[in-house]
């Protein structure tokens, strides 16, 4: 796994936990649980569940979740400042802003 063509190393880690879960996080670390390597019929299915959590860390897709999650905070920051620009601008009578 160290050797990807992906530019970063991957590692991987199994977790001592039954429930069936695997998952990736930023920097090429992914996790399988063993719940899910014991209630795999094959070594095929672990291998696809692998591919699927490499594709993850590929793909950047934490990475690119966090980037959306930043710019929904900024959108909600905006909205928050124009509420209270308006409450401000009603005086002391906050129901006049809507």
């Amino acid at each position: 796994l160290s050797e990807t063509q992906l530019g970063q190393p991957i590692a991987l880690v199994v977790i001592k936990d039954p429930q069936i879960n695997a998952f990736a996080v930023p920097g090429g670390l992914f996790a399988l649980n063993t719940g899910l390597i014991s209630s795999a019929r094959n070594i095929d299915e672990i291998a696809g569940v692998m591919a699927h959590e490499i594709a993850h860390v590929s793909q950047r897709h934490f990475s690119r979740s966090e980037e959306a999650f930043k710019g929904q905070t900024l959108l909600s920051l905006a909205g928050l400042l124009a509420g209270v620009a308006l409450a401000a601008q009603a005086g002391g009578d906050a129901g006049a802003a809507v």
